[in-house]
């Protein structure tokens, strides 16, 4: 059976409902300006961004995160419905590993496991590190494929997007009220050191003038 994909900005997207295991090194997250949005805005925010690799979103709050890879050396990357690998990238999103001789043995360890989205493989530990997605209707997530594996081994995503649209999300933001305040005191101390400048500096003009002459 082929997989299904939805295009946003001419990358082709894949989907799944699930939850996905966290080790305590979140991957680095872009977040985006937006506040209210749908998830499917969120989804073509990522897919405009070029470090924007793949996204989750909760129906819980609503949160819409957006990541990127984080650089290893040593780690190859490679999603589960794309032939593409990733060399020198990292997910850090596992808390299982397991010994395996090389790239190719990890992926294919991918196919047969019916709840792996993705794997990296550590080179140099011989690590083949299992990107996990198990059942909750309550989470989204999905990335876009750089080159599809149409006849992939195992099961299929269990979306393809088409029926995740119409609930409204909140993409976080980047502003907070902790941050305006800060910006706004070191403005306000900033044009207050001015102000004192420039007071002193007159004052100091006034020192400096010669006495005027005595009137006749």
């Amino acid at each position: 059976m082929s997989v299904s994909f939805t295009e946003y900005n001419g990358k082709q997207w894949i989907f799944f409902v699930g939850k996905y295991v966290f080790s305590n090194n979140d991957p680095e997250m872009l977040i985006s300006n937006d506040t209210e949005k749908i998830l499917e805005d969120c989804i073509k925010s990522c897919s405009m961004k070029d470090n924007c690799q793949w996204f989750s979103w909760s129906t819980v709050g609503g949160e819409c995160r957006q990541y990127k890879f984080i650089e290893n050396n040593d780690s190859v990357f490679q999603w589960r419905y794309d032939f593409y690998k990733y060399p020198g990238k990292e997910l850090q999103a596992f808390n299982l590993e397991h010994y395996q001789e090389n790239q190719e043995r990890c992926i294919n360890d991918c196919y047969n496991d019916t709840n792996c989205v993705g794997v990296n493989y550590i080179s140099k530990t011989k690590a083949c590190r299992i990107f996990y997605n198990y059942s909750d209707e309550n989470t989204y997530f999905g990335y876009y494929s750089v080159t599809q594996n149409e006849t992939p081994v195992g099961q299929d995503p269990t979306t393809i997007g088409n029926n995740i649209y119409k609930t409204e999300a909140k993409i976080e933001s980047t502003f907070s009220f902790g941050k305006f305040i800060t910006i706004l005191f070191a403005i306000i101390l900033f044009a207050i050191g001015v102000i004192l400048f420039w007071k002193y500096k007159k004052s100091d003009e006034k020192k400096k003038l010669p006495p005027l002459p005595p009137k006749n």
